[in-house]
């Protein structure tokens, strides 16, 4: 029965489905269904320790799990521009699709991109799932599909062949800087995960010569997914079409840079030293984990990354938030409140689960914010 749980996320999908087909009122169920039953579930069941026996059957649930998110992702996108776009361009399959999900309001339409928007980005860790599996041509393909769905078309590659390397390091773009605000992380986590994916994909498309280097080249193959997935939109839903797909995966995208921000924030380790699970945050709760896929199992995918995530389980050897992952992206959001929740939890790390270099790393870190916010004290004060 333990696997049973792993349903939770393309069952939510389903049910989305059919909500958007309604329409109205009911479309706003979706993103309200998403956060507040799930952590009404991460109240309930905190933490989830039951292991998953493996079995010949290992593979099955996250295949059919991850076909699914495929296809439901793939009708939501199009469901999305299809409805704001049928006035616009009313071929005949847009007035088919048009009519059997209904135009919406505005008002709706928000609700509907918001909802989208989670789904997508809960599919993201389907992608992530399948980006780890390098043994598979074809998982990588649907990895970086599910990914691209998110705007983050060559997230596995720096993922897997970077953010895994430098983790905790300034190397690394997707580790969150102590004191640095979620709205100044995004930008430098998106483009700079961007940056990193089409250097290491060059240098390993390096072997080949001529228009095949540009062939083997995944980050392009990437950029040439998001283009086709562009294209669709446009094709379905005219430009109201296209800008309904944008605003649905760059909610997507802002998400999945939240659990990002808020997976490794302010945590250090210094260059070259071993990776451990004190380099990551831990986020139990059990609807959120099922959700998820063991996303919540942070730590110990950074210290097993070749673990498939039923074999994932909570290390209890990481920093962990007083609340549960939903909430805390919420709060991630705001500054200043953010700042406030994490300083206990980091303080706690600094005194027992880093290294003297990492710590010695911490207070230099921490001089230099305090000698920042002076330095902006006396220029406010200047005349």
């Amino acid at each position: 029965m333990a696997w049973v749980r792993y349903y939770y996320q393309p069952a939510v999908q389903l049910i989305s489905l059919g909500l958007l087909a309604l329409g109205g009122l009911w479309i706003w169920l979706i993103p309200l269904a998403i956060f507040f039953l799930t952590t009404f579930i991460d109240e309930l069941s905190p933490g989830h320790e039951e292991a998953e026996e493996p079995s010949r059957y290992s593979e099955l649930p996250l295949f059919l799990t991850a076909c699914l998110a495929v296809i439901i992702a793939a009708v939501f996108v199009i469901m999305a521009s299809l409805s704001l776009g049928a006035q616009s361009n009313p071929n005949s399959l847009t007035v088919l699709v048009g009519e059997f999900f209904g135009p919406q309001p505005i008002w709706a339409l928000i609700g509907a991109a918001l909802g989208v928007g989670m789904l997508l980005a809960a599919a993201f860790n389907i992608g992530h799932e399948l980006s780890h599996r390098l043994d598979s041509r074809l998982r990588l393909f649907f990895g970086q599909v599910i990914c691209t769905l998110s705007l983050h078309s060559c997230f596995p590659i720096e993922h897997i062949y970077g953010h895994h390397r430098n983790v905790g390091t300034h190397l690394d773009p997707t580790t969150a800087r102590r004191g640095e605000p979620f709205w100044l992380f995004m930008p430098r986590s998106f483009f700079g995960t961007y940056r990193n994916a089409f250097r290491i994909a060059g240098a390993r498309a390096a072997r080949h010569s001529g228009f095949s280097r540009v062939l083997k080249n995944r980050a392009v193959q990437g950029i040439v997914i998001q283009l086709v997935l562009f294209f669709c939109a446009f094709a379905l839903g005219g430009w109201m079409g296209l800008s309904a797909y944008l605003v649905a995966t760059v909610i997507a995208l802002l998400i999945v840079e939240l659990f990002q921000y808020v997976g490794h924030y302010g945590l250090i380790r210094v260059p070259g030293a071993p990776v451990r699970a004190a380099h990551a945050w831990e986020l139990s709760g059990t609807g959120s984990s099922s959700f998820t896929v063991n996303l919540t199992c942070h730590s110990a995918h950074h210290v097993s990354g070749d673990k498939p995530f039923w074999q994932l389980r909570l290390t209890h050897q990481a920093p962990t938030l007083p609340l549960g992952p939903f909430p805390v992206l919420v709060i991630a959001m705001i500054p200043p409140l953010y700042f406030r929740l994490t300083k206990p939890a980091l303080d706690e790390w600094d005194r027992t689960l880093a290294t003297p270099e990492e710590h010695a790393l911490a207070i230099e870190t921490r001089k230099k914010q305090v000698s920042g916010i002076h330095l902006r004290t006396l220029l406010s004060r200047s005349p």
